[in-house]
């Protein structure tokens, strides 16, 4: 089964990138800004800080516990 998914993967990976197919027209004012929005969305979606769930139960998180504690 993982020798097709491989044979597969390469006939695709030969084959190249494709070109595109007018590469000299500048992109117009609505896809420059849909490109922009969707690059700010992409920052938005990233998080700086750890996610830390705890549990409202005294003691500590045991590893046998259903509560996730992700820490730095």
């Amino acid at each position: 089964m993982w020798v097709f998914w491989e044979l597969f993967l390469f006939l695709f990976a030969a084959s190249g990138h494709p070109k595109p197919v007018n590469d000299d027209v500048p992109l117009d004012r609505g896809r420059m800004a849909l490109g922009i929005i969707a690059f700010i969305l992409g920052l938005l979606s990233i998080t700086l800080v750890p996610i830390q769930i705890l549990c409202s139960c005294a003691g500590e998180i045991h590893a046998d516990s259903l509560f996730l504690k992700i820490i730095r």
